[in-house]
């Protein structure tokens, strides 16, 4: 377009620094080498000053500019690391950050908590897809057998969730499906650990001596639970 003599171009700076939004958001990110100083040191000097802080964590957030969804990842995997080295007296601010971040709520969380900390289970995993999701209770249990007693049944009917829940704790058996307890896998890695399993087992496995017999050979002690049932 052709300009009069007596009109004039008027021009405006441009905002392009890494924090602009004109710049896409994949190059607006936080380089990686500061992150932990631009957004886990504030998350964290919050949660180990937090009876001293005079703001909210959610004025922490508004105030460090902290981009919770962006940097979602990062801060989730920093959030469970925090964790596992996290004072006794701090855990209750660490939940308050959580909380705010509905992190509880996030799938990748849920599953990284669970894989160290599955005795977190039943008090904070809610959500019925999560708790209907099979790599999450897999790594629950791996991580907290106990777990295998409170998932939902078609897990206590899966070999694989049986077989390390009752490897752990031959116990477990008393929770799993009528199939788990007449699969002889599960009943052998059960009974080798303790004849008191065999309370458990199917009446069908109790009544094949050939099975029972191979068991014995390696488990002596097992006799006194077969006479006693």
């Amino acid at each position: 377009m052709q300009l009069n003599s007596d009109q004039c171009c008027v021009t405006f700076p441009l905002d392009l620094t890494i924090s602009s939004e004109l710049v896409m958001s994949k190059l607006r990110d936080i380089p990686p080498k500061e992150k932990s100083t631009k957004i886990t040191q504030p998350i964290f000097t919050f949660i180990e000053n937090r009876k001293y802080y005079p703001l909210s964590f959610k004025q922490v957030v508004i105030t460090e500019n902290l981009d919770v969804i962006r940097d979602r990842k990062f801060i989730i995997h920093e959030m469970v690391e925090y964790y596992n080295k996290c004072k006794s007296q701090l855990i209750g601010i660490w939940r308050e950050v959580v909380s705010y971040l509905k992190l509880w709520n996030e799938r990748e969380f849920v599953l990284e908590m669970m894989k160290k900390f599955g005795y977190l289970l039943d008090e904070f995993v809610k959500k019925e897809e999560f708790l209907e999701d099979r790599e999450i209770i897999l790594y629950s249990i791996r991580s907290c057998y106990g777990n295998y007693s409170i998932v939902k049944e078609k897990f206590r009917n899966d070999k694989e969730i049986t077989m390390i829940a009752v490897g752990q704790s031959p116990d477990l058996l008393r929770y799993a499906s009528e199939a788990m307890k007449a699969d002889r896998d599960v009943v052998k890695i059960a009974l080798l650990q303790s004849g008191y399993a065999f309370k458990y087992i199917s009446e069908e496995v109790k009544k094949d001596r050939e099975f029972i017999s191979s068991i014995f050979n390696h488990n002596k002690d097992m006799i006194e639970y077969i006479y006693s049932f």
